[in-house]
Formats: C-alpha cells, sequence, structure tokens
C-alpha cells in the first residue's frame, strides 16, 4: 500500500552538517542542556556574524542590523531557518520584536517569488553556511 509521497530529497553538500538544528530521533532532545544548545547556537551566530553574509556583502553584521533593507531580512530568515533561533531571539539580535521579524520574513517569501537574484544570494549564503566545521 501506498499511503502518501515521498518527501524530496534535500540538497546536500560535501562536508556539510545535516539535522543539527531538527528534533532528534522519536522527537528526543538534540543538546544535553541548556548551556549545550547556547553553546552551539552562539557558534551558529558567531558564524552568521562573521562570515556569511558578510562574505557576500562586504558590509558588516552591525550594518546589515541597522539597516531596513533585503539583507536584514536574509539574516533574519537565516538566524531563523538554519540557526534554529525563535522570533522572539532574532528580534532580541536585531533590536526589534518578534512580529518585526515574522512581518520581514514573509515579505522575503514573498520577494523570492519574483527575484532570482536574492534566491542566488541565500543559496550561496547556504552553501557556505553548510562548510562551516564547529
Amino acid at each position: 500500500m501506498i499511503f502518501g509521497m515521498a518527501r524530496p530529497l534535500r540538497t546536500q553538500y560535501e562536508n556539510a552538517l545535516y539535522h543539527v538544528t531538527c528534533r532528534g530521533n522519536e522527537r528526543k532532545a538534540i543538546f544535553k542542556d541548556d548551556h549545550d544548545k547556547n553553546v552551539f547556537l552562539e557558534l551558529l551566530r558567531d558564524g552568521l556574524k562573521t562570515y556569511t553574509i558578510i562574505k557576500e556583502t562586504n558590509k558588516s553584521f552591525d550594518e546589515i542590523k541597522g539597516e531596513r533593507g533585503i539583507l536584514r531580512q536574509i539574516a533574519m530568515d537565516l538566524l531563523c531557518r538554519v540557526g534554529g533561533l525563535s522570533g522572539t531571539e532574532i528580534g532580541e539580535m536585531m533590536g526589534v520584536d518578534y512580529s518585526t521579524v515574522s512581518q520581514r520574513r514573509k515579505r522575503l517569501r514573498e520577494k523570492l517569488k519574483n527575484d532570482n537574484h536574492i534566491a542566488q544570494i541565500i543559496k550561496r549564503v547556504e552553501v557556505d553556511l553548510s562548510t562551516i566545521n564547529i
């Protein structure tokens, strides 16, 4: 019996880390404790701040954080999707509230429907993120 369609294959990159921010098997925790989670998140934040978007844009994280354009939307989206941060945590980093994070991510998804250039930027950042050794 077939009970549904298989999920599509994930894009894979050499030396990438997968399922790092997902829940464990049988919905078990993937971190030993809050300290373990916080260490991982700090490493991830440092990677975002010092390497990925900065490399792509030649702007500092503080410049990206301070602007109101597409780069900040991309940063918020990556922190959520790749970093596993909540809207509240991202808002604290960016100096906005969680609803602003949600609205900006929604606007980014709308822009991605019509702007292949933005999609390519995000793809390059995701590839760079997947090669960071933690």
